[in-house]
């Protein structure tokens, strides 16, 4: 399929939708990757976030390809002047990232240290 003809079927699936999605946004572009997958942008970010609501995304699904699936897009950060007490495997040391960063819940999928505590000198 054409940029065009992926765009278009996304509108078309959208539309599909009915009247609770009517006005929220449209699939300005689209491109499909070697492994077969597909990348849609949307027009706006809201757009975006509302199709990542579950119930918007299982109604999307059936109607596009039962077989697809939506997938976060992950960003790789460096953060400096994390406490070394911080243990990332550690969930209520997660849940406080987040909460003192105003992020929502789940929104850092995993975290690490780029030097381990094992490896960091008497002076970190």
């Amino acid at each position: 399929m054409t940029e065009r003809e992926l765009v278009t079927k996304a509108n078309i699936t959208l539309e599909g939708l009915g009247d609770d999605w009517w006005g929220h946004g449209v699939v300005v572009g689209g491109v499909k990757l070697r492994n077969g997958g597909v990348i849609y942008k949307m027009e706006s970010e809201q757009a975006a976030n509302r199709l990542r609501i579950d119930a918007y995304m299982e109604r999307f699904l059936q109607h596009y390809c039962t077989q697809a699936v939506i997938k976060p897009w992950p960003f790789l950060l460096m953060v400096e002047y994390i406490p070394l007490t911080f243990d990332p495997s550690d969930l209520r040391h997660m849940q406080e990232l987040e909460d003192s960063n105003r992020l929502e819940d789940n929104a850092v999928l995993s975290a690490r240290w780029i030097n381990p505590p094992s490896r960091q000198s008497d002076r970190q």
